[in-house]
């Protein structure tokens, strides 16, 4: 699910009987509209291969399984304004043949509608033992067991008021052992504008990196006022200097954190925990002595399988970080590249 797509935000009206969540979401479906897209596999190992259909339509959302042999997805209906979808904030698991069928579809999660800003949809996120799906929401963010098939709240935050036609949505990550998330979250405002006025918890401008167990003892702020698109990326586990498996986190920081949704991000790495946080990306600083140009918006950096690199996108190009050398190479230079992934298990 895209975090920043503009869109109108729609409004449905619900039948008075029907059961609401407590958090003020209803399962009452809106009407049924035409489809609007549809999901199709592509074998890339195959030379010439042809797209397949799947058989699954008015999809906002899908993603592999870490084992790469089911998917996740999540649906909408078609919406007369913008953005052109009603999200239904569902969640369905199918499983793919070698022959590049889908079968045994299964519904995990029912509609959900209504509360805040439901209408534009859930980001999720697969955790390394497939055994659980993280989900974020404009202002909650928990887990869904698989096998119970039950939704876990782990932290409600205010929902970001953009004054504009989109909607922000964290985007969890997951730890190699699967028991903790790092997530960006909305956090509520220090104090008031200058003169003494006040500041809602939704116009907030602060956001901050958070780190939370699945069991939910552990909710702690990693990193303060990082901006909104800081995207922090946990990266596979590693084998430590003392032999000790370990792993690190990637982030964005912005440059200016109270007007973080248009600034500009260097890119920072940590431990687990929070601490030695340093710059790894722009390296160098620019003759005017400010940090050189990097986003403007998205460092969606991504690890390489054995957690010693990262690939990290910069005006259209992507760029190679290597940790232990501390060096940066370009890749690119057509300035048409975004949204790296590594082929090998790499996030």
């Amino acid at each position: 699910m895209p975090t920043a797509t503009p869109g109108l935000t729609p409004t449905a009206t619900l039948p008075a009987a029907t059961p609401a969540l407590p958090s003020g979401r209803s399962t009452a479906e809106p009407p049924e509209e035409p489809p609007f897209n549809s999901l199709w596999l592509l074998d890339l190992t195959v030379s010439n291969a042809r797209p397949r259909p799947l058989g699954v339509e008015n999809v906002l959302g899908a993603f592999w399984s870490p084992r790469g042999d089911r998917i996740a997805y999540t649906t909408g209906r078609s919406s007369p304004g913008p953005p052109g979808w009603q999200a239904n904030n569902d969640l369905w698991i199918a499983r793919v043949t070698a022959s590049g069928e889908l079968v045994g579809k299964r519904q995990v999660l029912g509609p959900i509608f209504g509360g805040a800003y439901g209408w534009w949809g859930t980001n999720y996120a697969w955790s390394p033992d497939g055994t659980t799906i993280a989900y974020a929401w404009a202002d909650e963010i928990g887990i869904i067991s698989l096998r119970k098939a039950r939704r876990e709240t782990l932290y409600r935050f205010p929902p970001y008021r953009t004054y504009q036609e989109w909607v922000w949505v964290p985007e969890p990550s997951w730890s190699p052992d699967s028991r903790y998330l790092v997530a960006v979250l909305h956090d509520p405002p220090t104090g008031g504008l200058p003169g003494g006025t006040p500041v809602s918890p939704e116009d907030s401008p602060r956001f901050g990196i958070w780190v939370l167990s699945t069991d939910g003892e552990v909710a702690a702020r990693l990193v303060e006022e990082a901006g909104m698109w800081a995207l922090p990326r946990w990266s596979p586990e590693r084998t430590g200097p003392g032999g000790e498996p370990e792993s690190l986190i990637a982030f964005g920081r912005a440059l200016n954190p109270y007007a973080s949704e248009n600034s500009l991000y260097a890119v920072y790495v940590m431990d687990r925990d929070g601490s030695n946080r340093r710059r790894v990306y722009p390296l160098e600083v620019g003759a005017t002595g400010e940090v050189p140009l990097l986003g403007p918006h998205l460092p969606d950096v991504a690890w390489s399988p054995d957690g010693s690199q990262l690939v990290i996108p910069d005006r259209g190009d992507l760029f190679l970080v290597d940790l232990a050398k501390q060096q940066v190479w370009q890749l690119t230079l057509d300035g048409q590249a975004q949204m790296p992934r590594w082929v090998g298990g790499g996030e």
